[in-house]
């Protein structure tokens, strides 16, 4: 790490506030087959913003990606940074020569203040978040009345949710619409294991559960948080049970959760893009918020290597 990275990261979340996927804790753990490595700029003595990068090599390349479970990276400047544009140019021209670039810049960075030569290659993306927790009642009241009406209150009378179970019970229920559909989860159970166990025991997340009076899981959903938003992180349906409401029901109680337990103002989705998906989200009164996916192949050999491995 170039400039003293891992510290210089540690004094960038002393001074400044930092999402979930951006933490250092969060980071570290799922980095582990690559090389977490972090560039620093600074205007005199402040340190006005870090650029964390996830390096992995493939034959003879080097290339630059989305550790697992990660949404977002990309830059991060200081609320004390007078220049932005200046310092998102530093930080984009300290990176190494890599023969691909892909990350999710956060919602912080615009297209309109990056170099034209990395602005070529914005690609924008969204997710969809709730503002606004802490007047639950105004936040019902938004949601789509079927979900109000019928499916949460439905389910409410035959479900209850608890942050009892364990991972293997998460996954288990989780998994389901992954292997109905014969597509494999894209991380291993091993480092999937790895990043939850982190969480969990870092403070940052907890499960719910929806059961029925017998025990049966109907729906999970797995809750992150930083000191200002929350996240759906991951969410899963048993699919033979779901017709019971409890994916609308889980994810109300997410909801609650963020705001009653938790305190915070906001909810994210982390997404989806996925019209299916996008539906609900926006029936929950969740609002688009925009981000860029930077994609750039520096070497044609390398972009050849992963066609064919397509």
């Amino acid at each position: 790490m170039s400039h003293d990275g891992l510290e210089d990261y540690r004094k960038f979340e002393r001074e400044n506030y930092v999402p979930f996927h951006q933490k250092l804790m969060v980071l570290e753990p799922v980095c582990s087959a690559g090389k977490l490595c972090v560039v620093s700029s600074y205007e005199g003595d402040v340190l006005a913003g870090i650029l964390p990068y996830y390096l992995k090599k493939k034959l003879t390349y080097s290339y630059i990606t989305h550790p697992p479970m990660i949404k977002w990276m990309g830059p991060m400047i200081s609320e004390n940074c007078s220049n932005k544009t200046e310092v998102l140019l530093d930080l984009l021209r300290q990176l190494p020569n890599a023969a691909y670039f892909e990350q999710n810049f956060s919602y912080d960075i615009a297209k309109e203040e990056l170099p034209q030569t990395w602005a070529n290659d914005f690609h924008e993306q969204y997710s969809y978040r709730i503002d606004g927790l802490q007047d639950l009642e105004r936040l019902f009241k938004a949601i789509y009345p079927d979900y109000r009406n019928n499916k949460i209150k439905k389910a409410k009378e035959i479900l209850h949710v608890s942050r009892e179970g364990t991972i293997d019970e998460f996954l288990a229920v989780h998994h389901q619409s992954f292997t109905r559909q014969g597509i494999e989860f894209p991380v291993s159970e091993q480092a999937l294991k790895k990043h939850i166990e982190n969480i969990l025991e870092q403070k940052m997340a907890t499960f719910l559960f929806a059961r029925d009076n017998s025990s049966n899981i109907h729906s999970v959903a797995l809750v992150t948080w930083d000191e200002k938003v929350a996240y759906l992180h991951m969410a899963g349906d048993d699919i033979d049970l779901r017709k019971s409401g409890s994916g609308i029901f889980i994810t109300w109680e997410a909801i609650k959760f963020a705001s009653e337990q938790l305190g915070l103002s906001s909810f994210d989705f982390e997404g989806s893009m996925l019209p299916n998906v996008e539906r609900v989200r926006k029936r929950f009164g969740a609002e688009r918020k925009y981000y860029g996916k930077i994609k750039q192949y520096n070497s044609r050999s390398f972009k050849l290597l992963q066609t064919l491995k397509k």
